[in-house]
């Protein structure tokens, strides 16, 4: 998954000529600069990224297939938008290109019911008519943490038994 294990991944690729599968996720090198974790005035991080990108097109192309959690990113790509490519190649792309989209199938989890919930509030020592504010999702850099606890300390002005729980 990502750019770092299909560094690794094209070279078995190439060397035993086994299937690559570039499971990109998201754009790793813009996250990063997005992210402020990557600044591109650096000139060592200006490398790093320019190596980067030349490696992206790499694993676009010479991938086997493309997994990408969004329909627009694939546009992205397919309109030129990512990586330089001739109409060949984007089309190829767009052949082996499929979306694995973020989301619960919901006929699959139900959700909880009351007795679950009270259960699982005793066990975590939540009083069980205090409300809970959950947070579920990933944490770092450009995932909102700060207004998450601005928006909790907020709430618990109005509702001073409001708990926050996190999931990550």
């Amino acid at each position: 998954r990502s750019y770092l294990p299909a560094l690794i991944t094209l070279r078995l690729k190439r060397r035993f000529a086994i299937p690559f599968i570039f499971d990109k996720r998201g754009f790793w090198i813009e996250e990063r600069v997005e992210g402020k974790i990557w600044n591109p005035s650096n000139p060592v991080l200006a490398a790093v990224i320019r190596y980067f990108k030349r490696k992206e097109r790499d694993f676009f192309i010479q991938s086997d297939a493309v997994v990408s959690l969004t329909h627009s990113a694939i546009e992205a790509l397919l309109q030129g938008k990512v990586i330089k490519a001739n109409v060949e190649e984007l089309k190829r792309l767009k052949e082996k290109t499929y979306v694995i989209p973020c989301a619960a199938d919901q006929e699959l989890f139900s959700f909880v019911s009351t007795e679950q919930r009270k259960s699982a509030k005793e066990k975590s020592g939540i009083p069980k008519d205090d409300p809970v504010f959950v947070y579920l999702g990933s944490l770092g850099t450009w995932y909102m943490l700060k207004e998450i606890l601005e928006t909790y300390s907020s709430l618990r002005e109005v509702l001073p038994n409001l708990w926050l729980v996190i999931f990550t």
